[in-house]
């Protein structure tokens, strides 16, 4: 059993205006911590994938200005920063992920929540804003 959380439920990036959005995401991943343990010896393993940003419209249901939502739109079409580091995923990676998770192949997998963000933490600081690369091109 899988279910589907955010990177959200697991840091706090993205800071302030998020609050309720992170704690429902932080539900979830509690969710499958305790599911996980009362169903293993049913044998059911639970876990939590938590993607990072989708290539969906959800930018537009932030209230950006025009020229804010112009920039998250052209960020999410190319998926990328600077150069490969991608930042956005096309949903099917993260289905295949939960995939994944389903099949026998990960029967040692249980009660995780597994952040799917294609390394983007590791490129974004606590205020949430982009991290220069350290190679100059």
């Amino acid at each position: 059993m899988t279910s589907s959380a955010s990177i959200a439920g697991l840091t706090t990036l993205g800071g302030a205006k998020l609050g309720a959005y992170s704690a429902s995401k932080q539900a979830a991943v509690s969710l499958t911590l305790h599911f996980a343990a009362e169903l293993a010896d049913d044998n059911i393993r639970v876990n939590c994938v938590c993607p990072g940003r989708m290539l969906t419209n959800i930018d537009e249901s932030y209230k950006y200005d025009e020229k804010e939502l112009e920039k998250a739109r052209n960020t999410r079409r190319t998926g990328k920063i600077d150069g490969a580091r991608r930042v956005i995923c096309d949903p099917i990676e993260v289905a295949y992920l939960h995939l994944f998770l389903c099949s026998d192949e990960a029967s040692f997998v249980n009660g995780q929540a597994i952040m799917a963000d294609g390394g983007g933490e590791l490129f974004l600081n606590r205020a949430g804003t982009v991290t220069p690369p350290t190679k100059q091109p």
